[in-house]
């Protein structure tokens, strides 16, 4: 579910060569960072409020009314690029960032960091296993979280300190890990499956896992999306049904496989087919995340901002005063030659 790392990154190293040959007087003294409050990378439905997790902070939703409030860093996030947020069991928010985890009890913020037992405070997914117990995806491997600490996932057979983009629980509870390169990893029984471009998977960058309610497992990446047989993993025509290949976030119900993808969002019951795009009221078909509550009432993330699909209908929430453009890099020199 997510690429903002990598250009944070890339930010800091052009940033790094361009002042390599300057004095520290000759470095400008004033950064101003312009945050995207619209780029949507996690929703949470809690209570009555929609959570959204943005590239500019934490956007609480009141969707009967079209309120918000939009928490930052100077309400104790330790930045404002967050990647992902989730609800646990006691009713806990937890909010991934680039800069570690952060729990919110509605008042108070919380960050752990790899002091707290994080194998890294750069979190790429949180989720919830069906327990209610909180597990993270971070840049060196998957933790889980009890009593005030966090234990990282050392199994014999795991991913160890790999890359993890996804966290998924299946049916029965096993945990199922997407990979940055190294493929895909499931549990069953204290058992390790691993999958990968030899068994049929697409790609050895996983971004999303689910279930389907026939016991079908899928998987997905920007190139294209499979399923598993039961005997090996196959490529599903993702581009015929709905004309992209990139499958960002899959989530199953009792009776429909939802596709939260960059061409919109489409969802599967049987030979029947329905789809949610810009023409029909969504605000942006560059989907990121999403939270499915019930078959009819479904929040998706986009880089523009909330859409709510409720009873087929859909209403879409934005933040006007959002600066322009996503993931932009912009770099000017003053009279003085200072970049």
């Amino acid at each position: 579910m997510r690429r903002s790392s990598t250009l944070l990154c890339a930010v800091i190293a052009i940033t790094a060569i361009l002042f390599s040959g300057c004095s520290a007087q000759d470095v400008p003294v004033e950064i101003t960072h312009h945050s995207d409050v619209t780029y949507v990378t996690g929703v949470a439905k809690y209570l009555d409020y929609v959570f959204c997790a943005t590239k500019g902070g934490l956007v609480r939703w009141e969707i009967p009314e079209g309120k918000y409030a939009v928490y930052t860093t100077n309400d104790g996030l330790p930045t404002n690029v967050l990647t992902d947020v989730v609800v646990d069991g006691d009713g806990i928010m937890w909010i991934g960032t680039v800069d570690g985890i952060v729990s919110f009890d509605g008042s108070y913020f919380k960050v752990y960091d790899e002091s707290d037992g994080l194998p890294s405070r750069e979190i790429n997914d949180v989720a919830v296993d069906r327990s209610g117990n909180l597990w993270v995806g971070t840049k060196k491997g998957a933790a889980s979280y009890s009593n005030g600490k966090f234990t990282f996932l050392n199994d014999e057979h795991g991913p160890g300190d790999f890359e993890i983009r996804c966290i998924y629980f299946d049916l029965a509870d096993n945990i199922w890990l997407g990979t940055n390169d190294k493929g895909l990893y499931g549990r069953t029984d204290g058992t390790w499956y691993r999958g990968g471009s030899r068994e049929g998977l697409l790609k050895n960058t996983i971004v999303t896992i689910v279930q389907a309610w026939d016991r079908s497992m899928w998987a997905s990446s920007w190139v294209g999306i499979s399923r598993f047989d039961g005997v090996g993993w196959k490529t599903f025509s993702s581009m015929k049904k709905f004309g992209t290949y990139d499958g960002r976030y899959l989530y199953s119900t009792e009776s429909r496989l939802w596709f939260f993808t960059d061409n919109g969002v489409h969802a599967s019951q049987g030979a029947d087919w329905y789809h949610y795009t810009e023409e029909l009221g969504l605000i942006s078909n560059d989907v990121t995340c999403g939270q499915v509550i019930s078959d009819d009432e479904v929040y998706v993330g986009t880089i523009d901002g909330l859409s709510v699909i409720r009873d087929e209908k859909i209403e879409s929430y934005f933040i006007p005063s959002s600066p322009v453009g996503h993931n932009t890099l912009s770099v000017t020199v003053d009279s003085k030659d200072r970049i």
